[in-house]
């Protein structure tokens, strides 16, 4: 008995050896917790906010730093080398914070940066729309008028319509190509003039009968007020050069098939197809003496090219609009009456009752 006493005391002072290293380790681990200034506890929850694991690597580097000897933790000691009573697991993912926080700020940018309002499909649109008739279009308050598919204008009247035309595309591709501050519209693909002369040829070959009249009144007036309104400035001019040329894509296409249907027997002109600009020249001379050509023919394929070059142009004038001030776009907008006045009687041309129609230029 007295042999084993000894023992015992030993194996009692031994575990209560190790109970006192453990209760050091967690006093050591809870002293380490426990940061000496109360700024670090504010960094790690700021930190935690924003970059979770960023901000548990940043504490565990400002810590104060612990003996390393066996059964004391440590931020470099592996959980293996820990004391069995002590086994400590903190789990730091190593996901992609600080990415996927600058693809957030990027992001966040783009958005900031989003494109302005598009002006030509903003405020100057709008003010088209409201000259155009109810049956025109749903946003038209104009009162209803005689539709073009009553229209009866004999051959003379579509050439003179024709020659009135070419007078005032041929001024605004003058203007566009004199004006240095519209050289982006330049060789947009919109151009009718070349177009024009084909036409006009071609209704000279179709009729003998018929001449090539002078420019009449409504061409005349136009072109000159044109010509006016580049004195004036850019942004009063550009709304007649949109509301003619995409106004002649829309609603001037569907009036020319009707009377190239009724006139010349479903060929269509020139005047109402459209090509690419590179093609211009490869297509001079394709078969503009053709007759048996219908419009469900060529022009079938039209209409996306067309959308293609009013996007381009409609891009190009509102990147020139951003310039403008809100004066200079309130004056753009307020031409919209005078370029219906002027286009709509270059129309007065077609615009006639069977009996009024006597095959002559008027």
């Amino acid at each position: 008995m007295n042999r084993s006493t000894p023992f015992v005391s030993q194996s009692s002072q031994q575990a209560a050896s190790d109970a006192h290293a453990r209760r050091s380790s967690r006093r050591q681990v809870r002293q380490r917790l426990r940061l000496p200034s109360y700024c670090m506890w504010i960094s790690l929850i700021l930190g935690l906010w924003v970059k979770p694991a960023a901000a548990f690597r940043s504490l565990l580097r400002t810590a104060p730093s612990l003996p390393r000897h066996p059964g004391t933790w440590s931020r470099r000691t592996p959980p293996s080398s820990l004391s069995p009573g002590l086994q400590l697991h903190i789990p730091v993912h190593h996901h992609p914070t600080s990415l996927s926080a600058a693809s957030a700020t990027e992001a966040e940018a783009k958005r900031e940066k989003r494109a302005p309002p598009s002006f030509i499909n903003g405020p100057l649109r709008r003010a088209a729309m409201k000259l155009h008739t109810r049956d025109q279009a749903k946003e038209g308050e104009q009162p209803a008028q005689t539709p073009f598919t009553k229209w009866a204008p004999g051959l003379a009247d579509f050439m003179q319509f024709l020659v009135d035309s070419k007078h005032v595309f041929e001024t605004l591709e003058r203007c566009v190509n004199e004006t240095a501050e519209l050289k982006a519209l330049r060789g947009s693909g919109l151009e009718r003039t070349a177009a024009l002369d084909r036409d006009v040829r071609y209704l000279l070959e179709l009729d003998p009968s018929l001449s090539v009249p002078p420019v009449g009144q409504p061409g005349r007036a136009y072109a000159e007020l044109l010509l006016s309104k580049l004195d004036e400035g850019i942004p009063v001019f550009m709304n007649h050069y949109y509301n003619t040329y995409f106004a002649h894509s829309a609603g001037g296409r569907m009036i020319g098939r009707r009377m190239c249907d009724t006139l010349l027997g479903g060929h269509l002109l020139h005047f109402y197809r459209w090509e690419q600009p590179d093609t211009h020249t490869a297509t001079e001379n394709h078969h503009h003496h053709e007759q048996g050509h219908h419009a469900s023919g060529s022009g079938s394929g039209d209409r996306s090219v067309i959308e293609g070059l009013l996007a381009g142009v409609r891009e190009k004038i509102d990147r020139m609009a951003l310039s403008w001030t809100e004066e200079e776009k309130q004056k753009c907008i307020d031409e919209t009456p005078n370029a219906f006045r002027y286009g709509g009687g270059l129309l007065s041309h077609l615009a006639k009752p069977p009996k009024e129609s006597a095959g002559e230029a008027v």
